[in-house]
């Protein structure tokens, strides 16, 4: 507060005091000695600062807390659609924006804002109706309603004041574009020049009828303010040569009414004229009315007529109906409305002394309707504006466009007239916090870090959860010395693009309870702009080398209708590989089907890959991109590709199916299997000259395999209704070793001959070892079922699984048909019941279980046992839907899952070669040694190594798998996006040297970007959310409106206190005792 600078202040009393110490010292060598020497240079240093210091002005400042002090904790969604500047907003909203962010200052009277003024005012009658809701209202609220409502009447008639300078009586006006070629008024070209240019003609028409043969290749606009003459039904008559449509809008509609349309040219005649569907309105009551024409070649003319109610027809309609606007002025008013106000509101503004009911709810559906025609009204109004090329305008719009939406939100809040920073940070406790994807981060506060806000956020996350930080963040703070609460509020400022976790309705409800508001703040429009975007893709997780890749795109078209564009897919090469033309239709989500071959995109890779190491892969995995070329004046470019990956299978799964004859089951199955492109069926049934007794041996397909190499070259083996004598012991030793040594899958069907119960007992059956089940030896050899059980959820197989959803799956359960009979076995130790049939078992009253799906592990493989061979019944009324379903889910179960890289040594798999990265990735190893037996029960050490780029990123130790002969297994997790390998390190089994170099590739891919799918403001959740808590929802522009709500939370303040410490007594006698101390030394020693 003084005359000199805290620094220049410093240096001088600095300077001086060090001049003063020297002068000084001089005097005290020759008199003094000791302390003082010292010390009275000292004193004498510290009162020339004292007084020098006096010019910086020093003020002490005493800061004290009064009241108590609500905290406003503000979120800022720091997602990456945070990132997007809106520049395909409305004139109207562009120019609120600016001006609310300060680029367009209200002093500058380039606009006039009244309108919206007016808008927003019904705004608040909707909020407080709603709230009154079916109750009779207080006084009080029907008085801040009648004000409100009356304050907004004020409004139109100022208006309608200025605005009946500005148009013309009697008239209507015609705007005309020339060189347009067509003759379909719907063009996407034709419509945005209407737009975006200047009209080459204008006139004014004494009634609604053009001249005829103006000329070609041009479109006509004529626009006007209808006054209907009397209530009543109307029917409008359009005529024209080339095409025309006759729009109007209604006081209650936010969008033109399209009341009739010639879609190519006509007769000039009315009987040829095409006829309206009838619409009431309202006499006095004002209508904007428009007509669009649009003339290719030839002829040419337009005109409307009409029937009013009283039966009188006027064609064409005279021009005393009508009111033209004057495009030389601007002024927003929608001339209606005054009228509709007084009307629909007048119990209201002019209460029922008999106290009818009113209802509040259908009122205020009534004003928000009010307010969106206002809205349209200052969007007009502002198109027009802008069209005036005013520089002052169009630069501030240019400043507002280059900020994202988090730069405006960052701005919103340290606004000096808007932003509630400012003017609250005395009396709010205040916290701004990032919201990112599962995480939120304090950034600034101002009793932590009470230094002015200036932060800046980078949005990054690719996904927004708008609810666990919330949840996480706020709380209550208890005050306990006074008993009371403190008050609280959160503000959040986002795009409402939650597309993460759970429901953000539920967390508002939460903190509804807890008494803590949400007031949302909606970034970014409700209008869609021009965009297309890629948002995923539907394909199956592998394809035979063979076959053909079958997927869906699933896209987003707000394209204008009629823009063109292509769809292409390319491999991972960039070589293109499929594309599609397309048109954009502006039909929001809808899907595309793609399909192209495989077979030559897995040649192209494996000529990549050495020969010697070729016969080892048995999946390649391929990796493709979906990508949309540039489409012109499209909004956002980022969300025009999406990548999927899908595993090529070099071998298909091979089915060994084997019986005695050819059953209903088993030949049900054959065909099911055999038109599966997944699987390759061999199927072996009985010679029928020999009795059935016999099944054909030999190397070709439908033949027992004569060795057990070409035996165990078969994934899964479906075992019929076989006598023991059918197989040699050899034979049943080589199906033994399928399933124990090599991990095969192993599923016996019994039948009603009961064929498997006769390899029980047996020591010369090795077969009967694998068995999961016993028969009984009393009682029936079949019995009938009642029903099916299934077990509870914990043990429930997801091959039972015959619909997603639980309560229809338990319904299909039920009405399944039933077998005719099933085998009365008993489940072996360590089998487990997947599914059981209720019996009455010899004639019993008591209900018996009987297992009917049973499994267990038998060495490295699994055996099921299904107890009855009439599934192929469950195709009735309904085909494959269930039949189909349950053996498909059925057999990837019992089948050991192939490995993705398989030797004999060495076999890996990491559950397919493309992973989440939010998910843990299993990784499967299976080791023998060089005579190709499986490693002892002690384990050998082994680890999983993950490359990336030549280096070992993670060790991932592998752990024995109990009773399945060298199945080692483990699992990783937190691998950031990218190319990865895996390899094997087990010194105790395998070289080091011959299997080092043994890689299996995968990929972890990137999270997904949802963030520029959808580009709008999702402001029917933010309201939600708002509603629910108890807050308010407001838009961008109405960001000043926040201060109004949040005033009241807090009752406290900071109250700081200045004393100027050189104008007090305490300064002056700090200075005084330096300098009497200095004088009382000096005479002690004798020095005066």
């Amino acid at each position: 507060t003084g005359e000199w600078s805290l620094w220049q202040t410093l240096l001088v009393a600095l300077t001086s005091a060090l001049l003063a110490f020297w002068l000084y010292r001089k005097e005290t060598k020759k008199g003094t000695s000791g302390p003082l020497r010292w010390l009275l240079p000292t004193l004498r240093c510290l009162a020339l600062i004292a007084l020098v210091l006096t010019f910086a002005g020093p003020v002490l400042q005493l800061q004290r807390e009064e009241g108590n002090r609500g905290k406003i904790t503000v979120f800022l969604d720091s997602s990456d659609s945070m990132n997007l500047k809106d520049k395909h907003y409305s004139p109207g909203k562009k120019i609120l924006l600016a001006r609310e962010h300060g680029f367009l200052p209200e002093e500058s009277n380039l606009v006039d804002y009244r309108i919206i003024t007016a808008s927003h005012q019904m705004k608040k009658v909707a909020d407080l109706l709603r709230k009154l809701g079916d109750k009779e209202p207080k006084n009080e609220s029907n008085r801040m309603v009648r004000k409100e409502l009356s304050s907004t009447l004020d409004i139109l008639k100022d208006i309608r004041s200025t605005f009946s300078k500005f148009t013309k009586e009697n008239v209507l006006l015609e705007e005309i574009w020339f060189n347009l070629e067509g003759i379909n008024w719907r063009e996407p070209a034709i419509l945005k020049k209407m737009n975006s240019d200047k009209p080459d003609q204008k006139n004014y028409l004494s009634k609604l009828e053009t001249p005829i043969n103006l000329g070609d290749r041009y479109i006509r606009k004529i626009s006007a303010y209808l006054t209907p003459p009397e209530d009543g039904e109307y029917i409008f008559w359009l005529k024209s040569d080339d095409s025309s449509v006759l729009q109007i809008t209604q006081p209650e509609a936010k969008n033109q009414r399209i009341l009739a349309e010639v879609k190519s040219a006509i007769g000039n005649s009315w009987n040829t004229a095409v006829k309206s569907e009838k619409i009431y309105l309202q006499k006095s009551t004002v209508y904007p009315i428009e007509i669009l024409h649009k003339e290719g070649t030839g002829d040419d003319f337009c005109a409307v007529g009409w029937s009013r109610p009283s039966g009188e027809d006027e064609k064409p309609i005279s021009g005393q109906f009508f009111s033209a606007p004057d495009r030389s002025q601007n002024i927003p008013f929608a001339p209606g409305l005054p009228n509709e106000i007084r009307n629909k509101f007048s119990s209201i503004l002019r209460p029922d002394p008999l106290n009818a009911p009113t209802d509040f709810e259908d009122l205020s559906l009534e004003a928000m309707k009010i307010s969106a025609s206002m809205e349209v009204a200052f969007n007009s109004y502002a198109r027009s504006l802008m069209g005036k090329n005013l520089i002052a305008l169009n630069q501030a719009i240019s400043d507002f466009e280059k900020f994202s939406r988090i730069e405006r939100a960052t701005r919103l809040l340290s606004h000096p007239q808007n932003g509630i920073l400012k003017e609250f940070e005395d009396t709010h406790l205040l916290e701004i916090r990032n919201l990112s994807a599962n995480a939120t981060e304090m950034l600034w506060n101002n009793f932590s870090k009470p230094n002015e806000f200036a932060i800046t956020v980078k949005p990054e996350a690719p996904q927004t959860n708008l609810t666990n930080g919330l949840l996480t963040s706020l709380r209550v703070d208890q005050q306990e010395e006074e008993g009371t609460q403190t008050q609280g509020a959160a503000v959040l400022i986002t795009d409402g693009g939650h597309n993460q976790g759970a429901s953000p309705l539920e967390a508002a409800k939460l903190l509804s309870i807890q008494n803590l508001p949400i007031y949302t703040i909606g970034l970014g429009s409700n209008q869609k702009p021009p965009d297309l975007a890629l948002i995923k893709t539907t394909t199956p997780d592998s394809v035979y080398q063979e076959d053909r890749i079958r997927g869906t795109l699933t896209l987003k078209d707000n394209l204008y209708p009629g823009t063109p564009y292509k769809i292409k897919i390319t491999d991972s090469t960039n070589k293109q590989v499929w594309e599609k033309s397309l048109v954009g239709m502006e039909r929001g989500i809808s899907q595309i089907d793609f399909d192209f071959p495989v077979k030559e995109i897995v040649e192209r890779i494996l000529s990549q890959i050495p020969e010697s190491e070729k016969k080892a892969f048995r999946t390649i995995p391929l990796t493709f991109k979906l990508s949309v070329d540039p489409i012109e004046e499209e909004a956002e470019t980022k969300n025009n590709e999406v990548t999927f990956s899908i595993d090529a299978s070099r071998r298909k799964n091979q089915l060994l199916l084997i019986d005695s004859r050819s059953r209903w089951e088993t030949r049900f199955l054959n065909n099911l299997f055999g038109r599966d492109a997944r699987w390759e069926v061999s199927c072996v049934w009985g010679k029928p000259e020999s009795g059935g007794r016999e099944l054909p041996r030999g190397d070709e397909i439908n033949k027992f395999p004569i060795s057990k190499k070409a035996l165990l070259e078969f994934d899964l083996l479906i075992f019929g209704e076989i006598e023991p004598d059918e197989f040699s012991k050899e034979e049943q030793n080589w199906i033994v070793d399928f399933v124990t040594q090599r991990a095969g899958g192993i599923l016996f069907i019994d039948g009603p001959r009961q064929k498997l119960r006769t390899f029980t007992g047996k020591a010369s059956t090795p077969i009967a070892n694998l068995l999961p089940v016993i028969w009984k030896s009393e009682g029936s050899s079949l019995v009938s079922p009642r029903a099916f059980v299934r077990p509870k959820e914990g043990n429930q197989l997801s091959a039972l699984t015959l619909d997603p959803i639980k309560e229809r799956n338990e319904d299909v359960w039920k009405h399944l048909p039933l077998p005719a009979w099933v085998s009365p076995v008993e489940a072996l130790p360590g089998t487990e019941n997947f599914l059981e049939a209720v019996t009455n078992d010899n004639n019993e009253s008591a209900n018996t279980l009987v297992p009917v799906l049973a499994g267990r592990l038998v060495g490295a493989g699994k055996s099921f046992y299904l107890g009855f061979d009439e599934s192929w019944r469950w195709r009735y009324e309904v085909a494959d839907l269930y039949h189909q379903r349950f053996w498909n889910q059925l057999l990837s179960i019992v089948m050991e899952k192939p490995f993705a890289l398989n030797q004999e040594q060495l076999s890996m798999d990491a559950g397919g070669s493309i992973h989440d990265p939010r998910k843990m990735i299993p990784l499967r190893v299976r080791l023998r040694d060089l005579q190709g037996n499986s490693p002892p029960p002690e384990y050998a050490e082994a680890d999983a190594l993950i490359w990336k780029d030549q280096e070992v990123v993670a060790t991932v130790p592998l752990q024995g798998m109990e009773s399945t002969n060298g199945l080692f297994a483990g699992e990783v997790f937190g691998l950031e996006p990218g190319d990865y390998q895996m390899s094997v390190r087990a010194p105790d089994i395998l070289d080091e040297m011959e299997f080092a170099e043994q890689k299996l590739p995968m990929k972890v891919k990137a999270v997904t970007n949802e963030e520029r799918n959808f580009l709008t403001c999702n402001e029917s959740l933010l309201t939600e959310m708002a509603d629910l808590s108890g807050g308010v929802y407001f838009n961008e522009e109405n960001f000043r409106h926040l201060k109004e709500v949040l005033r009241p939370i807090s009752s406290g303040r900071i109250i700081i206190t200045e004393i100027i410490l050189w104008q007090s007594f305490g300064w002056l006698i700090f200075v005084v005792s330096l300098l009497a101390l200095e004088m009382f030394l000096r005479k002690r020693a004798g020095m005066l």
